[in-house]
């Protein structure tokens, strides 16, 4: 590859970045168009395997996102109301890249500056492109236009990218579920010595996990019909679908800011609403 060649990528998430500085690392000229007018991701976590840490480390950030994240080490699996299921141990596996949790402003903070402004084009919103004689064109929505040898679609569930190369695909799928999701901060005593507790209930799962040295990540997994249609404040449907739970789980919840607590809906189909019952399968 040749300094010459220009890469076009849509979207600046954590695909898009990582896809731009390794390319840009093997010679390519790269643009980054991002619809929204800030590129900083909100809170909440991910799960990096040893494979993505190696992959990262490609890139030269392995070590940064280490240093701010969490490597598990022990767990536990419990019932909602927080009686023990199993406690378990994460050995380290010597000479690997370590498997951590990580804030995801830790992840795409890092690749948003290694990556660097100059690459960036804000507030730019892809229509389509169109091709010709080995080249690519990308439209704008305000009219503008680039042209590059290549074109990525890193733009999410609903990419432009490829409902234009895919236009007779289906859309996505519906889970039928709803998620509920926070970070703590200085709430790590209500773990104790663990990495994370994991919570099985009657139609119902949660989790608490560490995601560097002071946060603390959690979620809920709701199926649609316990939230109650038109009910779409965070606090008012984990308040409401979390109160028989463990109160070690509830000590993390109740710590959340309102700025960092979100609730997303997976699903679209019509939902009768439903209340939350107050007791737990046997079966978990």
């Amino acid at each position: 590859m040749t300094g010459s060649r220009t890469a076009l990528i849509v979207g600046a998430g954590i695909g898009g970045l990582a896809g731009g500085i390794a390319l840009r690392n093997a010679g390519w000229r790269v643009q980054i168009f991002e619809r929204a007018a800030n590129p900083r991701e909100l809170g909440f976590a991910l799960g990096l395997a040893a494979n993505a840490i190696s992959a990262l480390r490609e890139l030269g950030l392995a070590d940064q996102i280490v240093a701010n994240a969490h490597a598990p080490k022990v767990g536990e699996m419990r019932r909602a109301d927080g009686r023990l299921l199993r406690r378990v141990s994460f050995p380290e596996v010597a000479g690997n890249d370590p498997t951590v949790v990580a804030l995801r402003p830790v992840v795409h903070g890092a690749l948003l500056n290694a990556m660097g402004a100059d690459a960036l084009m804000l507030a730019s919103r892809a229509v389509g492109f169109e091709t010709s004689g080995g080249r690519v064109t990308l439209r704008l929505d305000d009219g503008r236009t680039a042209t590059g040898d290549v074109l990525i679609g890193a733009d999410g569930v609903g990419s432009v990218i490829r409902t234009a190369l895919h236009p007779n695909e289906a859309p996505p799928r519906r889970s039928g579920y709803f998620a509920l999701r926070g970070v703590s901060e200085d709430v790590g005593n209500a773990l104790g010595d663990l990495t994370g507790a994991f919570y099985f209930g009657d139609g119902i799962e949660a989790a608490t996990v560490r995601a560097s040295q002071t946060a603390v990540y959690w979620y809920v997994s709701l199926f649609a019909d316990r939230v109650v249609d038109g009910e779409r404040d965070p606090r008012t449907v984990l308040d409401r679908c979390t109160s028989g739970f463990d109160p070690r789980f509830r000590a993390i919840t109740d710590a959340t800011r309102p700025d960092d607590l979100r609730l997303d809906e997976r699903s679209e189909e019509r939902r009768v609403g439903k209340e939350c019952r107050s007791r737990w399968s046997p079966y978990h």
